[in-house]
């Protein structure tokens, strides 16, 4: 299976994990992860369209892109250029023995041509609809893998990969229910065994709780959560981050799949737009998972044309297409927030419970010395904070307009306030002391 692309594998800067197992170092400097999730591209887009949408997003700010290895069945775009990585056998079921080498050839081509972007792959070799018995599985039987069969494939697939250093995403939109487990551990070991130095993690739905023995395994680098496309739990933002905090063992926390910018509120009329996407990303950051953002766009991911056939419009709604999915404004907020965490150094900063306004949306970190701090507000609204502000310079970033103003404070020994800001917007205030 011949590996040619277009860069030269093995020459990338190593992403590691910092001594504080609360962030991401490159060159040993603190790295903000900032994925698109681009999860279909390998069987829907051309080389030219890659090309395409690798220089668009190089020159928003984006750093990493995250890929499904073998296409979601269950949700996706599909028409009748879609390339699958199996031959099909009888009945329609996929051949696991006959594996399209043409498939993987143009995959590894993508990944050696978003390394020479400066983009991380970030690569999920199994997603669920591969594992028997899970929910995603039942809705594409034709998918469901032995675990003999994923163990074959994987042992051929990531040695392609291993060169170009991904990160690896062990599991899809998993759920932890039949003999889901088993397969992820195998999946960390085998990346262990063939990809060894790339960082591993677990991508789950929002619901599911990380199971012991994969949260305790040695083979897991960082957490990943996404916080859903539900209107009614967008909460999940900052509660999950809140428990991965919690959990015994420490470890950078990314979420991976914020609300996709366009999608439909889950079942619901209405679609998310760049402000839903600003809100679960700020709180996502300020509540403990500050070590980066995945960012999705409804037509994007799927990678849809016009024309094509989507499979989950009751749930989602119908795609853009992609060309027009990958302008939405969302993009340059996700990479704004990238510039912003970067301009103020707020890498160290941690969950602080010293906001007294009733509602829990605002949230606040600080860092360990109390010397710097971050709040988010999502509406407008004066803040009482539970501490003395005095000596404090204070940033009003509006983000919506991406603009930059100062902030009215009322010091007090207990309790300060920060005058309510003049921007119908939702805001970032940033203070140090001066």
């Amino acid at each position: 299976m011949s590996t040619s692309g277009n860069s030269t594998p093995g020459r990338y800067e190593w992403i590691r994990i910092s001594e504080t197992k609360d962030r991401f170092l490159r060159g040993g400097k603190p790295f903000f992860y900032l994925a698109d999730t681009a999860w279909m591209a390998f069987s829907n887009l051309t080389l030219e369209d890659w090309e395409e949408y690798l220089f668009f997003r190089q020159a928003q700010g984006f750093n990493a892109l995250q890929i499904v290895v073998m296409p979601v069945t269950h949700d996706t775009s599909e028409d009748a250029s879609t390339m699958y990585p199996f031959r099909v056998g009888r009945g329609g079921a996929f051949d696991f023995c006959a594996i399209d080498e043409r498939y993987f050839e143009k995959a590894v081509r993508m990944v050696g041509m978003a390394r020479e972007r400066g983009f991380i792959p970030v690569l999920a070799p199994l997603w669920v609809n591969w594992i028997p018995g899970t929910w995603a599985s039942a809705k594409s039987p034709r998918t469901a893998m032995s675990f003999e069969a994923a163990r074959e494939y994987l042992a051929r697939t990531l040695p392609l990969f291993a060169p170009y250093q991904p990160i690896f995403l062990a599991s899809g939109d998993t759920r932890f229910e039949s003999d889901e487990v088993r397969y992820y551990r195998m999946v960390l070991e085998q990346v262990r065994m063939h990809c060894p130095g790339c960082l591993t993690t677990l991508h789950r739905s929002p619901g599911a709780d990380l199971p012991e023995e994969l949260m305790r395994s040695p083979d897991l680098d960082f957490y990943m959560y996404q916080s859903g496309h539900h209107i009614e739990s967008q909460d999940n933002a900052y509660r999950l981050a809140e428990a991965f905090l919690a959990k015994p063992v420490k470890r950078p926390i990314v979420n991976g799949e914020p609300c996709y910018d366009g999608s439909g509120y889950g079942f619901r009329y209405g679609r998310f737009g760049r402000f839903e996407v600003r809100r679960a990303s700020w709180q996502s950051l300020l509540s403990g998972a500050k070590a980066g953002l995945g960012y999705g766009a409804h037509g994007v991911w799927s990678w849809h044309r016009r024309g094509a056939r989507f499979t989950s419009v009751p749930f989602s709604g119908q795609p853009f297409d992609w060309r027009t999915a990958m302008r939405l404004g969302g993009a340059a907020d996700a990479s704004f927030a990238r510039m912003l965490f970067e301009r103020y150094e707020l890498f160290d900063l941690e969950p602080a419970g010293l906001i007294r306004n009733a509602s829990p949306e605002i949230r606040m970190a600080m860092s360990p010395d109390s010397r710097k701090f971050a709040i988010y507000v999502p509406y407008p609204v004066e803040v009482e904070v539970g501490m003395d502000l005095s000596g404090y310079a204070l940033e009003v970033v509006d983000l919506d307009a991406r603009s930059f103003g100062s902030a009215a404070v009322e010091p007090g020994v207990d309790v300060s306030r920060i005058a309510m800001h003049g921007a119908n917007a939702d805001v970032l205030i940033v203070g140090w002391k001066a």
